[in-house]
């Protein structure tokens, strides 16, 4: 993806009418400038599941991302999650609760990054 950055900047000088702060309320317009930086982000995304008789599951994921807005000793990352699942309510020991129909814990873990 590219990226574009438009940045306008200045200062004003000499307010004609007090309380109007439109740029033509002005006198003097001072440093305007346009600063335009560009760049290009990219990402990489992988993800594997397992299912294990419909009761326990476990998955895994990827992805690894890159700006070259960054130095290219940083400029790409890589980022991780496990998770593991376990559907309780496939269990013998809750055949017996016929008010329970679904039950599944669930934990996972994960890196972060941006």
């Amino acid at each position: 993806m590219k990226l574009e950055l438009r940045l306008f900047y200045g200062f004003k000088q000499g307010q004609v009418l007090t309380g109007i702060t439109e740029l033509e309320n002005f006198s003097t317009i001072n440093l305007t400038r346009l600063l335009v930086k560009r760049g290009r982000i990219e990402s990489y995304f992988s993800r594997l599941n397992y299912d294990y008789k419909g009761k326990y599951f476990v998955s895994g994921n990827i992805r690894w991302d890159g700006n070259s807005r960054f130095s290219p000793d940083v400029r790409w990352e890589n980022f991780w999650g496990v998770g593991v699942g376990w559907r309780i309510d496939k269990e013998k020991f809750m055949e017996r609760l016929k008010c329970i129909n679904a039950l599944k814990l669930r934990s996972s873990y994960g890196q972060l990054g941006g």
